[in-house]
């Protein structure tokens, strides 16, 4: 469906540390942050597990249309595989569904090259996936 290019994975990292490992993994995928056409984030609908997300989208991403996942498969062990699964076919299909837009006045994109899995747990546990077309 997809090339998954990298993958990371912090523990307890601070604001400094979460910006230096999303451009570590970018860096390393060949990949600038302006390349990023979406970033999947792990949305669950409450506010202290929601917050770090939108900061660190909107320091590092502004304007980058934001997918969510959770709405639909919920919060569980497997919620990220299920995530993963989603935006490895938005990269195959070359199209992102309106139904994980997290703004769903958002215009759908074309020509889809990569996308950022984000995920997190109680801001400990942070994980990152770059996904890139098979064309790429």
């Amino acid at each position: 469906l997809c090339r998954l290019n990298r993958i990371d994975i912090q523990y307890c990292p601070s604001r400094e540390e979460l910006h230096a490992a999303i451009s570590q993994l970018l860096d390393q995928g060949g990949c600038s942050l302006e390349e990023i056409d979406t970033v999947m984030i792990g949305l669950n609908g409450q506010e202290p597990n929601d917050q770090i997300y939108t900061e660190v989208c909107s320091e590092l991403f502004p304007g980058t249309q934001l997918l969510h996942y959770k709405h639909l498969f919920g919060e569980s062990p497997s919620a990220s595989g299920l995530g993963v699964y989603a935006a490895a076919t938005c990269l195959h299909q070359q199209r992102l569904p309106v139904h994980l837009f997290v703004n769903p006045q958002e215009k759908e994109k074309i020509g889809l090259k990569h996308i950022l899995f984000y995920n997190q747990i109680e801001n400990k546990n942070h994980s990152f996936i770059l996904l890139s077309s098979c064309g790429e």
